[in-house]
């Protein structure tokens, strides 16, 4: 739709709508005149959709049939008719809207926040881009070689088919195509480049070329994946764009590369489909027959950091196994319900993935990023590895909603700056219910996700309802003497008396036998919460104090105290702690 066209639209749209309602537009203080909605979006379509599509969408896409890289803003002037047309489409109903749950009369900002939506929503409808989450393999891609890539055309492949005929080419199929791109004659750039990608899938599943093209060198594994990601992409699922980590982020920008890992959750989740590679399991529909669910749950894609924010963030995704079949018949792996025929009668794939990463399948289908249940985030990380330890923390920042510089080289700080960056934004002690290795800055905090292994009490309550004093301020905070906060000390001799017990209703067996050595040591047992066991949350039902074991230090003119590595446990104690008190760990 031209602009033209749009106007006349728009102004058709408004005139019936006025000639058809009694809803009278607010004034506009600041101008001191009626507020024209009209007006506001004529004037403004433009720089809503450029402001979205800038703020949203990756720093570059893939256009799925030539495989040529478009910018933000070449992706808004070829798709700007098709928004247009959305806007005018649903304009009626976005008024409609405004009448409905608005008064008589609405006030400005109401009419400019539906009108927002209702360009938002067209952008998102006619501006549709795939993602891709995968295992990086031996042979990826990078931009250097989608510059090359995007210079092929069908007369290269053509070429390349041509001179190979009958026998195995003695390079690399990538090689060939970029020689045969350089060796041609230049085309007007003004003429639209002619689609490849169905005959590169073509070349890409010729037996001949993919013999000699398996060593990493060849980079053949990544320009396969590349070109199956873009033909499923454009013909499976109809979009035109398509976003691969590998080769659409330019790793040689510091600069690019801090911002694309800091947008990576927002950008999965704006996808129109992340499509998951199993690279790794032949086990699609497609395949002949189908395969156990084993065959493809051990896949390492669901062992890998960065895949956790791509399974969570999209609300579309689909499997594809290694050979590139879908591993379901449903149009969305996250959709309710799903029937795959995968498994047992009862299992979709829904349920299988959810048993194989221990996420719940509302969080899969419907996840919200930010501080709520921090622990069992946590945990769903504490089992998957990165190649760089930064990517630790790096991986997570979009599922916890926290924003924190890049900086490779930093190794586990990265971990610890993560933690620091949650506590200051939530008041969940959740945060310090790990065991293992602790941080080199705190031994509050924990050095890596694995400490968030292990099974752990759920923290409920900041105090003990049946202990008027046990009130503790839910407040924390990291300061340059330790961590800030306030607990229920049991007193030394107790902690004493629980170090040597060996009794069970003083000791659990889990706690280790070395610990006897230590009660020569000033060892305090903290409360740090109370849980419920069991899920006995009515009220007045017994609390269950939640216990650390903290080692007390006297200087000069203070004390403070650090925490043994000791996993915090229920302590089922008839005595009571202490009253809370503000204390310092280190």
């Amino acid at each position: 739709m031209d602009n033209e066209a749009y106007l006349y639209g728009l102004r058709t749209s408004f005139n019936m709508f006025r000639s058809e309602t009694s809803l009278r537009y607010p004034r506009n203080r600041d101008l001191n005149a009626d507020f024209d909605p009209e007006s506001y979006l004529i004037q403004n379509t433009d720089d809503m959709v450029s402001s979205f599509i800038r703020n949203t969408i990756p720093l570059r896409l893939i256009k799925t049939d030539t495989l040529e890289f478009v910018t933000p803003y070449e992706v808004q002037q070829e798709a700007m008719d098709g928004i247009r047309a959305a806007i005018a489409a649903q304009l009626r109903y976005a008024l409609e809207k405004v009448a409905a749950t608005s008064d008589f009369e609405p006030e400005a900002q109401d009419i400019i926040d539906v009108l927002e939506g209702l360009v938002t929503g067209a952008v998102k409808e006619t501006v549709r881009y795939s993602i891709l989450s995968h295992r990086w393999d031996a042979g990826e891609l990078d931009m250097k070689d989608m510059h090359v890539i995007s210079k092929i055309t069908l007369a290269d492949i053509q070429h390349v088919k041509n001179s190979s005929s009958g026998l195995v080419p003695k390079e690399s199929l990538l090689t060939a195509l970029a020689k045969a791109a350089l060796n041609a004659p230049l085309e007007d750039s003004d003429v639209p480049k002619q689609p490849i990608i169905d005959a590169l899938k073509c070349l890409v599943e010729d037996p001949k070329f993919g013999a000699l093209n398996n060593g990493p060198s060849t980079r053949f594994n990544g320009f396969h994946k590349l070109v199956h990601f873009c033909y499923v992409s454009l013909n499976e699922h109809g979009h035109k764009y398509a976003w691969i980590d590998t080769c659409c982020i330019d790793k040689t920008s510091s600069a690019e590369l801090d911002e694309s890992i800091r947008s990576m959750f927002k950008w999965y989740l704006q996808s129109s489909m992340c499509i998951i590679h199993l690279g790794r399991s032949a086990c699609g529909s497609g395949a002949g027959k189908k395969d156990e669910p084993d065959d493809w749950t051990s896949d390492p894609w669901f062992t890998r950091g960065w895949t956790l924010q791509e399974l969570l963030a999209p609300k579309a995704v689909k499997f594809y196994d290694a050979n590139w079949e879908r591993l379901t018949d449903d149009l969305n792996d996250k959709a309710l319900p799903v029937i795959s025929g995968i498994g047992s009668d009862s299992d979709s794939i829904l349920q299988i993935v959810s048993r194989i990463t221990s996420i719940p399948i509302p969080d899969l289908v419907g996840f919200t990023p930010g501080k709520d249940n921090i622990r069992n985030r946590l945990r769903w990380a504490s089992n998957r590895k990165t190649t760089r330890v930064e990517d630790q923390a790096y991986c997570l920042l979009g599922i916890f909603d926290v924003d924190m510089s890049i900086a490779y080289g930093e190794g586990d700080n990265a971990f610890h700056r993560l933690q620091v960056a949650i506590i200051g934004e939530s008041s969940d002690r959740s945060v310090f219910l790990w065991g293992g290795r602790h941080s080199r800055k705190s031994t509050m905090l924990a050095k890596e996700p694995a400490c968030f292994a292990w099974p752990y009490p759920v923290l409920m309550h900041d105090f003990d309802e049946s202990q008027r004093d046990s009130s503790i301020d839910p407040t924390f905070m990291l300061t340059n003497h330790g961590l800030k906060i306030a607990v229920s000390l049991y007193n030394e001799h107790f902690t004493r008396r629980w170090l040597l017990d060996s009794h069970e209703s003083y000791r659990p067996r889990n706690v280790p036998p070395q610990l006897d050595m230590l009660a020569s040591q000033d060892y305090r047992l903290a409360v740090l919460g109370y849980s419920k066991p069991g899920g006995r949350e009515k009220r007045g039902a017994p609390a269950v104090a939640v216990v650390m074991l903290l080692l007390r230090v006297e200087s000069v003119n203070n004390v403070y105290y650090t925490r043994h590595p000791l996993v915090p446990q229920l302590g089922y104690f008839m005595e009571p702690p202490g009253a809370p008190e503000v204390i310092f760990i280190r």
